[in-house]
This record gives C-alpha cells, structure tokens and sequence, in this order.
C-alpha cells in the first residue's frame, strides 16, 4: 500500500472460462472492499483462453486524508467535493 494516497497495488484474478464468473468474482470483491470499508475499482477484461479481473482497493480514509493534505487551503480547487452544498 501507498502509505500517503491508501492505494494498494494492483492485482489480476485470472484463469476464468466465463463472463458470468468474472462478474460474479467482480461483485464478490466489491462486496468485500464495502464490508471492509474500502472503496473497489474492478474491471473485467478477456484474455485469449477467458477472462480476467485486474482490481485495486483503495483505503477510504487514508484517501480523503491525502485529498484533505493536498488541497489544503485550496479546497476551491477540488475537482468534486461531497460536503459542498449545491449543485456539484
């Protein structure tokens, strides 16, 4: 894990013969990141003999601590702020 930006590295679950697995490996995987409290980005891809799920979590608040440092004093500057009121 990046101990400043909460990213973990990215890995690739391999080896699926279906589509329908992948997608159920890619729910599976956001299920857990959600119960763990950790934000998911999965993506389906197709290999020549199947499909695979390249995947990386990200730690929510080590996250928004890193945006927070960064746009420090700025925070006009953030490219989307869920606190702002109005229309985003």
């Amino acid at each position: 894990m990046d101990p400043d930006s909460g990213h973990y590295r990215e890995l690739v679950y391999g080896g699926l013969s279906t589509h329908d697995r992948a997608v159920e490996i890619k729910r599976s995987l956001h299920r857990c990141a959600t119960y763990l409290g950790y934000s998911m980005k999965a993506e389906i891809e197709g290999t020549g003999q199947g499909y695979q799920v390249r995947f990386r979590a990200i730690d929510k608040a080590k996250a928004r601590a890193y945006i927070a440092a960064k746009y420090k004093g700025r925070e006009h500057e953030l490219p989307y702020n869920p606190y702002r009121r109005g229309d985003n």
